[in-house]
Order: C-alpha cells, then structure tokens, then sequence
C-alpha cells in the first residue's frame, strides 16, 4: 500500500494477503508481510525495492514482544525455526510518539 505511514507516525506496518513472508525497509519503515498462517503458500515474483528478507518455504507465525526501550519481532516456521528477526530500538522509533 501506498498509504502515508510516515505521516501518520507509523514506525512498523504488519500486512498478510500475501501467502509469504517477507521484511521490506523503504521510506524509514519496516514493513513485513507475514502470510504464511494458513491456506496455500504463493511463490515470490521480482523483489519489490527495499526487500530485505523473503520466505516461502513452510507456514509460519511472527511473535512481537515490546518494551519501553525495542520492539523485537521473529518470523518463526512449523518446524521452529526462526526464519528472520529484526529490532527495532528507541532511538530509531518515530519521534512522533
């Protein structure tokens, strides 16, 4: 989407649709795409600018812990694995909070 995330203060957009996963820096967001809860898994077309992570290999689930000083998220596959993790740390969270 092309909405106006950084205007609105947003520092993390979270999307599914996408039967992927898949983490996208642009603009000074972090984007994921985490489809992978269910139904058939898509394959991947061209990366899109500013992809950084990509997966498709088995159904999965992000797990969001936050604190007052990070928020931490971890893409997790059904075998456990953790497929990507990513911090994002309070001096890098939008001064507009």
């Amino acid at each position: 989407m092309q909405w106006p995330f950084a205007t609105w203060g947003a520092d993390v957009v979270v999307s599914g649709h996408d039967h992927t996963y898949e983490r996208i820096s642009a603009n000074r967001i972090t984007y994921f795409v985490n489809g992978l809860g269910g139904r058939s898994i898509y394959t991947f077309n061209d990366p899109v600018p500013g992809s950084q992570v990509r997966y498709n290999g088995d159904y999965g689930a992000m797990l969001v812990e936050a604190d007052k000083t990070s928020i931490h998220f971890e893409f997790i596959n059904l075998s456990g694995s953790v497929v990507d993790a990513y911090t994002i740390h309070s001096t890098s969270i939008n001064p507009l909070h």
